[in-house]
């Protein structure tokens, strides 16, 4: 069954990053994949990314800060 995508902002999400001091290489992993796979899903405007990875970008976003 494929999880159903919501629209996301991938300039949104870069903002997000530089703001908060997350880099890509500490975000792929956090999403369980390589780093190839982030920079091409985010040249995709973010629309490949998949529900389940963006509650771990999400996850881990919210561990980070809270360090």
């Amino acid at each position: 069954m494929q999880e159903r995508r919501e629209d996301m902002n991938a300039e949104k999400l870069k903002g997000y990053m530089k703001q908060n001091g997350i880099s890509p290489e500490e975000l792929a992993p956090a999403a369980n994949m390589d780093i190839s796979t982030w920079y091409r899903k985010l040249q995709k405007h973010g629309d490949s990314f998949t529900v389940k990875e963006m509650n771990e970008i999400i996850l881990f976003s919210k561990m980070k800060l809270s360090d």
